[in-house]
Order: C-alpha cells, then sequence, then structure tokens
C-alpha cells in the first residue's frame, strides 16, 4: 500500500509537470502568432519561461546545477530571436492539441520561418560590378541632330490676262520678219506669214523695250490706193514692261498690180505718264 502510495504521488506529480509544460508551450505559440501579426505589446505581457525553470525533463538525479543564470540568458536570447524574426506567409492554419493523453503538444502545419542575413558587403560589390559594367560603355557616344524647318510661304502675283495673251502669242511661226521702227521705247515689226507677187499676210507686232508699262497704244496704217487692206483689231493697247510682240495685230493686203508694196503708218502711246507719237513710210519687201 505504501509502494502504491508513493507510486501515485510521482503520478500525480508527472502529471501536474506535463500541464506545467503545456501551458508554457501553449504560451509560447500565443506568443509567436501575436508576433508574426506585428502585437509586439500583446506579446510582451504573456510570460514564458516558468514550466523551464520549475521542470527539468532529463533527471539523473545529479546534484542540482546553478541554472537561474543560463536560463535566464536563454529566455532572453528566445525573446530576441523572436522579436528579429521574419515570417514567410502561410495560409495553413497553426494548431496545438493533446496527444494521445500524453500532455504534449502537437504543432502541424506551422508557417515557415526565415532570418534574413544582412548582405552590405554583397550589395555593394555589385553596385560596383554594376558600375563597371557601365564604364565599359562608356565610349559610345549620344549624337543630337537638329532639324530646322523652313516653311516657304508662296508669293502669289496677279497677272493681267493681257500680259497672259501677249506671252501666249509669242513663237507663231513666221516665214520672215519685216523691220518697220524702233526707238528707246517701242519696237514695231511685222511677221509675214504668207507671201507673193500679189498678196501679204502676217501680223503686226509691238515689243516694249522699257520696264514701265506702255498704255493707249494705237496703231494707223495707209497703203496705195491700188491696194486693198484688210487689218483686224490689235490684241490690246497696253505692253508690261520688257515684252516682246507684247500686242499683235491681224492684216492682209492684196496687190493686184503686183507693184512695190509701201505703207504709211503712224502710232501714239502713254509711257511714264507722257505721250508719244511716232509716224513713218515703211516698204515692205
Amino acid at each position: 500500500m505504501i509502494e502504491q502510495s508513493s507510486d501515485h504521488d510521482d503520478n500525480e506529480e508527472d502529471v501536474n509537470k506535463l500541464l506545467a509544460l503545456n501551458e508554457s508551450a501553449n504560451n509560447v505559440i500565443n506568443k509567436f502568432q501575436l508576433l508574426k501579426g506585428g502585437n509586439v505589446s500583446e506579446a510582451s505581457k504573456i510570460k514564458t519561461g516558468s514550466a523551464s525553470q520549475e521542470l527539468n525533463l532529463i533527471d539523473f538525479d545529479d546534484a542540482p546545477e546553478d541554472v537561474s543564470a543560463s536560463k535566464e540568458q536563454g529566455y532572453t536570447d528566445l525573446l530576441s530571436d523572436l522579436s528579429n524574426l521574419t515570417f514567410s506567409e502561410n495560409n495553413n492554419a497553426t494548431t496545438a492539441s493533446s496527444s494521445g493523453g500524453s500532455g504534449f503538444p502537437t504543432i502541424s502545419n506551422t508557417p515557415s520561418i526565415y532570418q534574413p542575413t544582412p548582405s552590405a558587403a554583397q550589395g555593394k560589390q555589385t553596385s560596383s560590378s554594376n558600375f563597371d559594367l557601365l564604364a565599359d560603355l562608356t565610349p559610345f557616344t549620344s549624337i543630337t541632330i537638329k532639324y530646322k524647318l523652313i516653311i516657304v510661304r508662296p508669293i502669289w502675283i496677279t497677272v493681267p490676262s493681257d500680259y497672259t495673251k501677249q506671252v501666249t502669242g509669242q513663237g507663231e511661226g513666221y516665214i520672215r520678219m519685216i523691220p518697220i521702227n524702233q526707238t528707246s521705247n517701242l519696237k514695231i515689226e511685222i511677221g509675214v506669214k504668207s507671201s507673193s507677187a500679189n498678196s501679204l499676210k502676217g501680223k503686226i507686232l509691238f515689243s516694249n523695250l522699257q520696264t514701265s508699262t506702255i498704255s493707249n497704244l494705237k496703231f494707223l496704217i495707209a497703203v496705195p490706193k491700188s491696194c486693198k487692206l484688210e487689218l483686224r483689231p490689235q490684241t490690246s493697247d497696253k505692253i508690261f514692261g520688257f515684252n516682246n510682240h507684247g500686242i499683235q495685230q491681224d492684216f492682209n493686203i492684196e496687190n493686184p498690180l503686183s507693184k512695190q508694196l509701201k505703207i504709211k503708218w503712224k502710232v501714239e502711246y502713254h509711257i511714264n505718264g507722257s505721250a508719244n507719237e511716232e509716224t513713218g513710210v515703211s516698204v515692205l519687201e
């Protein structure tokens, strides 16, 4: 009976120790969860390590050793390690339960824990390597080419319709040219298109030899009584500066007696605000 009572007391003492250990483990797990969530203030309120101070899991009945300093140091290191831990995210839940009635907690699906190691020197070395690599590329030079855009606006010039007619009238085919008169301002010619002993057909051509415009030009012509003159109207009464054959006038003279053909002519015009008049007699050969 004494032995049974002693065994009963020992079993009860072991159960109490296991319960205390279980409580301590639960406190550590709770503190771990709070630290993981970043709640440091609540985690500091949870006291751990009391079971380790009262309980030795392995007892060889040796002389008790002074482990208070080491326990305190271990406790401090544990808190230090817990505060410096970095937790990786894990979706699995953490559970603690009694296994089979032994009283030992079982932790399953715990999140992975890692503690980063400083790598400042390595980062510096990598950065230096990057700069060295960039230094090898420095011979390339960026060249910027600037283009200057020049917009040329078109210049519109109003050309009188008479001038267009004067230009298009040039270059017509004549079999010969007969000069009539030429001064510093005006040149008069006859462009012969067809000629025979009995007739002469062509154009009277007027050219401006000055920069100023000749205006109000009027040409008069007379032939012998034995001849017949057919004279068409002038293409214009104005000749712009340096315009060759700017005014044209078609004519046709019939000479039935086949005599030498003479004409008497007179021209009137204005230039630089002054009136001018020129007359003469010309032989059309």
